[in-house]
Formats: structure tokens, sequence, C-alpha cells
């Protein structure tokens, strides 16, 4: 989990906003990838719950409405 949690603040914008907004509010690095990680499995779980794939243009579409 830390891993996929890493490479995903280094290449998925919103994680990256995500990171960067717990570093801000004083969280350690740690705590930071630990809730992004978080953030992850509940994509992964809700995608397994409904049997869609991921589909990131969708995902932008959620987080505006």
């Amino acid at each position: 989990m830390y891993h996929w949690a890493r490479v995903a603040v280094q290449h998925d914008t919103r994680s990256r906003a995500k990171y960067a907004a717990l570093r801000s509010r004083g969280h350690s690095h740690g705590r930071a990838l630990r809730s992004v990680a978080d953030r992850l499995l509940n994509v992964a779980c809700a995608m397994l719950k409904s049997g869609t794939p991921f589909n990131p243009s969708l995902a932008a579409l959620k987080s505006t409405c």
C-alpha cells in the first residue's frame, strides 16, 4: 500500500493534492501517505462492488459536482 500511495502521489493529481493538503496541515509523510492509501482502497472497493473499471474522467466529474 505504501508504494501504491507513493506512486499515486507522484503521478495522480488528486492524490498529490490530498497529500499536499495533509502535509500543509502538519501531518507527517507517513500519515499523509496512509490517508492517500485509504482513499485508493475506498476507490478499489467501490469498483469491485459495482463491477466497473476505473474511469478517471468520471471521477473528475464527480469532484466538480
